[in-house]
């Protein structure tokens, strides 16, 4: 399947909590996790999206922050194109606060 790398600009956290991502075999669910999802808001398109790192951080609602590396890859679920995205990180742009 294709992967894309992306160009996230001003990305702002959300107060939702990370989402364990389970790892899957053989379709089914196994309790072994491999990453953490985080909701952000892309202010230049106004979409709220999900990316997905390796560990668990805290952090802050408001708080610009910065996708390290991302990968992009499309998918379809249910008639619609989606985007899966994967990070090596998510950084907290220093001084950088929304009020």
């Amino acid at each position: 399947m294709a992967t894309y790398k992306l160009v996230l600009d001003k990305l702002l956290s959300t107060a939702t909590k990370p989402r364990p991502h389970a790892v899957y075999e053989n379709n089914q669910r196994t309790d072994q996790i491999d990453g953490y999802v985080y909701r952000l808001i892309d202010i230049d398109s106004g979409e709220a999206i999900s990316v997905r790192i390796p560990q668990k951080k805290d952090i802050p609602p408001k708080r610009w922050v910065k996708v390290a590396n991302p990968v992009g890859t499309p998918y379809v679920r249910n008639g619609y194109a989606q985007m899966s995205i994967k990070a090596d990180d998510l950084i907290i742009v220093k001084g950088g606060t929304q009020s």
